[in-house]
């Protein structure tokens, strides 16, 4: 393997298996001067806590630039360069798209995306979970009330549950042959799906049921998101946007909202929602009416997901990723950008001190939040 030294930027390189690197330097340092002559790395480029940026990377995963040149944590593979996970043989990096990432704390982290893709990040390493006899249908997205109560939806009304222990698949009458594309819950014994066809399907006493709702179109929703039982949003196409106030599902309708493509919604609160979507829609919702914002820098990219955390009591930072490696971030400074990856970037899940990004070619990225401005 090649060591590179450059005092700026990011240099494509090759092992010395003549493998490509998607533009990332295998190996990274600045020189101290240019007149120093020939250096090695500053240590090994796989060290598991090495230091990146202003932070450490978590275990499993190594720091190096990213398309801009920022150092960033990627997920790697043990003995060689790999921004994501290893398929299940070992041998190779997984290619699948990943399209949802949910955990109950920083060691117990799950992925799902095409081929009916699980990953499971123990705090040290990514590992393919291997599902059985379980039909492989693409998985779309991956919630749960704990460790041992985890939901999975997919294709063709996909919908599969962790215990702590085993992966099953749950059949039932109400369930339709449709796709599903998000999962939400208010914990273990109240769960919603949605869906294509404006399916929307709840977990409730024990038993799946269809829940009826008067949008039309019918459109297909993309995600589902609440701060209660009696305060959940779905939105979806054509700039789709329903509210569940407690007794039943109501179109919303507003001048500021699109009739494009909305893909996600998160809050931190009831006075305080975002959605995301096509065409770098942002729209926020203060618990009276609808605003749409402007001011991100969204090079009117397709937005995936959005997504908060609480830095101090008076404090959320949000994030969105989107398509073509778009990253925004939110705070009380306003909106900044940054581009960390050349593949699209479908959902971020994270806590207080860590989020963790995936997107499509099974790209995998974990950076700290900090309070200051990127």
């Amino acid at each position: 393997m090649r060591a590179f030294i450059r005092r700026w930027g990011v240099e494509r390189n090759e092992d010395a298996a003549g493998r490509r690197h998607g533009g990332r330097a295998l190996c990274y340092a600045a020189a101290l001067a240019s007149a120093i002559a020939p250096m090695t790395t500053l240590g090994a480029c796989f060290d598991t806590g090495a230091a990146c940026g202003a932070s450490f990377c978590p275990a499993g995963y190594v720091c190096d630039p990213d398309r801009e040149g920022n150092p960033t944590c990627f997920a790697r593979a043990t003995g060689k360069r790999c921004d994501v996970p290893l398929t299940p043989d070992g041998n190779t990096c997984l290619q699948e798209d990943l399209k949802s990432v949910w955990g109950s704390g920083p060691n117990n982290i799950f992925a799902v995306g095409k081929g009916g893709t699980i990953l499971h990040y123990d705090g040290s390493n990514w590992k393919f979970i291997p599902l059985g006899s379980i039909p492989r249908n693409s998985l779309n997205a991956v919630w749960g009330s704990g460790p041992k109560d985890v939901f999975v939806v997919g294709e063709e009304g996909t919908i599969l549950h962790f215990d702590g222990e085993r992966w099953e698949i749950i059949k039932h009458e109400s369930i339709p042959q449709i796709t599903l594309n998000s999962v939400w819950g208010n914990g273990p014994r109240d769960v919603l799906a949605v869906g294509d066809e404006g399916t929307i399907l709840r977990f409730k006493d024990g038993q799946w049921k269809a829940t009826t709702h008067e949008s039309a179109p019918r459109a297909s929703l993309n995600a589902v998101w609440g701060s209660g039982p009696q305060d959940i949003f779905a939105v979806g196409e054509n700039g789709t946007i329903l509210h569940f106030e407690g007794e039943r599902w109501e179109a919303v309708n507003h001048e500021s909202i699109p009739p494009k493509s909305l893909n996600s919604v998160w809050g931190s609160g009831p006075q305080d929602v975002f959605v995301v979507g096509e065409g770098g829609t942002i729209l926020h919702f203060d618990g009276t009416g609808w605003t749409a914002i402007t001011s991100a820098p969204t090079a009117q990219k397709t937005l995936n997901f959005v997504w908060g955390t609480r830095w101090d009591l008076s404090q959320y930072v949000v994030y969105v990723v989107g398509d073509d490696g778009m990253l925004l971030r939110h705070d009380s400074l306003g909106w900044s950008r940054r581009l960390p990856a050349d593949a699209s970037l479908n959902a971020i899940w994270g806590d207080a001190l860590k989020f963790h990004i995936v997107g499509d070619n099974g790209v995998a990225i974990s950076e700290s939040v900090s309070v200051s401005p990127w």
